[in-house]
Formats: C-alpha cells, sequence, structure tokens
C-alpha cells in the first residue's frame, strides 16, 4: 500500500524465521491436521509469495495444505477458515484452483452441516460451541467473498447475507465485534463481551474487503458483485482503468444506479441481483466506454 521497501523487508525477516524452524511445524501440523491458531500463516505467507514470487513461500503454504484436515473435528473457527483464507490466497496468487479445493470443501461441510446458522453466524470454535466470535463471522464472510472471486457467484449471495446479518448483529453500539451467547435455538444472553484486542480488527479487516470486491473483474467482465455506495476504480487488462460510480439505498430500498466509463466496448458489464429482489428489472444504456 506505501511502497516502502521496509515493510517487504520486515514480512520477509518474520517469514524466514519462521522457515528457519520448519521441522518444529511439521510436527505440530502432523499432529493436529493444521487444526492450530498459528496455521493461518498460510495467508501471510501466500501474500508475500505474491509479492515477491520467492518460491519458498509457496511451499510453506504447501506444507500447510498437505497436513489441514476439515472442520468437522473440534478447531477454534477463526484461525481454521483463516487456514483456508491463505489457500485461497494461493489460488488466486497463482491461478492454480488446486489450493482452493480444501476450502471449497469446508466452505461446503460448513453449509450442509449446518455449521452456521442460517443468518450467517459462525461459533467461535468448529463443530459446534456455547458463543460466536465476530472474528470467526468476519472469516466466513471472507471465505466466501475469495470463493465468488474464484467464480462461485453463489457465494457473493452468501456473503451478502453474512454481511448485512450476523455481521451487523455482532456489532457493539461503539463500534466494536466481541461474543454472543448462542442457544439451540439461536442467540443467548449467557455470554455478551467484546473482543477489542481480535474482533475489532478482523472484523473491520471484513467490512474493507466486503468493499473492494463490490465491483471486480473476471472472466472478461466488469461485474458488479455487491451493491456498496461509491466510487469505484478497477484495473482492467492492457493497464486501462474503469471507473464505477454505484448509487443506492440497499438494503433499505431494492434500487441502484450504477455508472461506469473507460469500459471497451466489446467488454460486458455484469449485475449480481440480489435473490431476495422479487421480480427484478435492470436496464442498461451504452455510448462509447461509457455504461
Amino acid at each position: 500500500l506505501t511502497g516502502d521497501p521496509r515493510a517487504i523487508e520486515a514480512a520477509e525477516g518474520v517469514a524466514n524465521r519462521l522457515l528457519s524452524v520448519r521441522d518444529a511445524w511439521v510436527a505440530r501440523l502432523k499432529a493436529s491436521a493444521g487444526r492450530f491458531i498459528e496455521a493461518w500463516a498460510s495467508e501471510p505467507f501466500a501474500r508475500l509469495f505474491a509479492i515477491t514470487k520467492n518460491p519458498r513461500y509457496l511451499e510453506f503454504v504447501g506444507l500447510i495444505r498437505e497436513h489441514l484436515g476439515d472442520c468437522l473435528a473440534p478447531c477454534h473457527a477463526h484461525g481454521f477458515m483463516s487456514t483456508l483464507r491463505g489457500l485461497q490466497t494461493a489460488a488466486l496468487a497463482t491461478g492454480d484452483r488446486a489450493w482452493n479445493e480444501k476450502p471449497e470443501l469446508n466452505r461446503r461441510l460448513i453449509v450442509e452441516k449446518r455449521l452456521a446458522m442460517p443468518d450467517g453466524c459462525t461459533p467461535e470454535a468448529f463443530p459446534g460451541n456455547y458463543r460466536n466470535e465476530g472474528c470467526s463471522i468476519a472469516d466466513w464472510l471472507m471465505l466466501n467473498l475469495n470463493a465468488g472471486l474464484l467464480g462461485d457467484d453463489a457465494a457473493y449471495e452468501q456473503a451478502e447475507r453474512i454481511f448485512w446479518n450476523a455481521l451487523a448483529f455482532n456489532q457493539w453500539i461503539n463500534g466494536g465485534f466481541g461474543h454472543r451467547g448462542l442457544t439451540a435455538n439461536g442467540y443467548g444472553m449467557q455470554c455478551f463481551e467484546e473482543a477489542w484486542w481480535c474482533c475489532l480488527h478482523d472484523a473491520g479487516l471484513a467490512m474493507s474487503e466486503y468493499a473492494r470486491h463490490a465491483v471486480t473483474f473476471r472472466d472478461d467482465a466488469v461485474r458488479v458483485n455487491l451493491l456498496v455506495p461509491g466510487q469505484f476504480s478497477l484495473p482492467l487488462p492492457g493497464g486501462k482503468t474503469a471507473r464505477v460510480k454505484i448509487a443506492t439505498r440497499w438494503p433499505a430500498a431494492a434500487e441502484a444506479t450504477i455508472e461506469a466509463e473507460g469500459v471497451p466496448p466489446e467488454t460486458p458489464v455484469k449485475l449480481r441481483v440480489p435473490a431476495c429482489v422479487a421480480r427484478p428489472a435492470v436496464q442498461e444504456t451504452r455510448a462509447g466506454d461509457r455504461v
């Protein structure tokens, strides 16, 4: 973000320290099937590979993937889903969808085994726990955002539901996030605690990622995935940039006006309409590079 090379130098210093104790990591991964919080190092390692192209960093992500189990055995949900996001990041950085196999397997398990509530709330620990965690909900949101970017448009529908329901309900009046009690019938009051030391930060990251995924370029098309009001600059192939403006009061009103410029005439603009909108009507006009 800053272009300051010291940031990369510091990141590589930490990464190389972890690589120096590789044998200890292997032993821990084998003993736990990757179900320990520190395995979320997969994401910073994958991001560092994307920047530096150092194959040692990607190899370390592969080490974590090799030993990673599923979410049906007891594990910390935030740590486990952060680890999965690292594998998704590797898939995005390399273009190799094989990295996404375990994230997709576990994403399906979370839905099919009803580890997530209908509003998108996830527990602090899988497969179940007496309370939720803002970090866990934020990771479940980002896991689905990444799945959408990797090609599953239905995952954006899931992400939208999580954002406007589970994550919004988890937010405190002061803007923080934390824990709420869970019961067999939904939410309870046996636990009500702000977690400013972690949930605030991960939920803030999820909110910024939600906005970043509002408009993307995928499969040769400009895609409006989420109705987030604002102005977006979207890099296109060939060094070009499209500028997209979204004006909407969604979800207070099922309407939006989207304007884009800098879109090549041969490039389609595709809008994902939320599934809860009854009888949607979409109109498009184009003039040169304006839509």
